[in-house]
C-alpha cells in the first residue's frame, strides 16, 4: 500500500486520481494503527465481511483495481505492477469525464 501512496496517489491525485484502500476482515483499530505507521494519506475503507470486495473480484489479495470515471472496472491485477498501473492510470485520466452528475468516487463511497 505504500507503493500506492508514493507511486500513484502522490503523483496523480492532483490530476483527478482517487485511491481507496479496502482492508478486508480486520478490526478498525488495527487498520488505523497500521495506516498511521505507514504514513498513508489516501482513504482506507474497512470491509469487515468482504462484501464490497466480492462485488468486483474473487481474486486473492492484494488485488488492485482501477475503476473508470464511468464507474466500471477497467483494470485489475493481483499483486502490484507499477508500470501497468501507471500506464492504465494515465490512459484513464486522459479520457473525457463521464457524462454523469455523480463522480466515480461518490459511487464507490456509496458502497460503504
Amino acid at each position: 500500500m505504500v507503493h500506492l501512496e508514493n507511486d500513484l496517489w502522490s503523483v496523480y491525485a492532483s490530476q483527478g486520481l482517487t485511491v481507496l484502500g479496502i482492508d478486508l476482515m480486520e478490526p478498525a483499530p488495527l487498520v488505523e494503527s497500521w495506516v498511521a505507521l505507514k504514513g498513508l494519506s489516501y482513504p482506507i475503507a474497512i470491509d469487515p465481511d468482504a462484501a464490497v470486495y466480492l462485488l468486483f473480484t474473487t481474486s486473492p489479495i492484494p488485488y488492485n483495481m482501477l475503476i473508470g470515471r464511468d464507474g466500471t472496472l477497467r483494470f485489475g491485477s493481483y499483486g502490484f505492477d507499477l508500470i501497468a498501473m501507471r500506464n492504465m492510470v494515465e490512459e484513464l485520466l486522459a479520457e473525457d469525464p463521464a457524462p454523469t452528475a455523480e463522480s466515480s468516487w461518490s459511487a464507490v463511497k456509496a458502497l460503504y
